[in-house]
């Protein structure tokens, strides 16, 4: 039994329910975490201070301080926004050669703290 459920954020249809498709566990979290991380502070109306700023990468060439910043930023917005995790780590890289950040990111969750996940986000212009 799945102890996490959340909506398939594409909202493809299950052909034998006819209703949406569901995530599960760490498929469920991970949505959850990207979903966050790519979600700029004040684009979700009544909750402004929701998101990680992720697109500021793209947008901007940060130095080393404003990189820190921005880790510190969304290690504070996945504590405050997924409450299933616990974070252990966040690197930001830039891969010069194929133009896009990668965002890495380590948990573990909350019910199995022994359990380290890594979920990796690429934003950019080929990723």
């Amino acid at each position: 039994m799945a102890k996490y459920t959340d909506i398939d954020l594409n909202f493809t249809k299950n052909e034998l329910t006819n209703d949406v498709n569901l995530k599960y566990d760490v498929n469920a979290i991970n949505q959850s975490i990207k979903n966050i991380l790519l979600t700029t502070q004040g684009e979700r109306p009544f909750d402004y201070n929701f998101g990680g700023n992720a697109y500021n990468l793209v947008y901007n060439q940060p130095s080393l301080l404003q990189l820190e910043l921005l880790k510190t930023s969304m290690a504070a917005s996945l504590s405050l926004n997924e409450p299933r995790i616990n974070l252990e780590n966040i690197d930001i890289i830039k891969n010069d050669e194929m133009s896009f950040w990668e965002i890495k990111v380590s948990y573990s969750l909350v019910t199995d703290p022994e359990i380290l996940k890594d979920l990796t986000i690429k934003i950019g212009s080929d990723k």
